[in-house]
């Protein structure tokens, strides 16, 4: 089975530091006005 950390961001807001650790763990897909605005902090 597997199990996901669930992570409530309506009390954090997820910075450059979160999206750094999702990319290092898994395969991520930015898509439209979202990969805009991440391509905007170059990473």
């Amino acid at each position: 089975m597997l199990m996901r950390k669930i992570i409530d961001y309506s009390k954090k807001r997820p910075d450059g530091a979160d999206l750094r650790r999702l990319l290092e763990q898994r395969i991520v897909f930015l898509d439209g006005a979202m990969g805009t605005m991440i391509q905007r902090h170059k990473l």
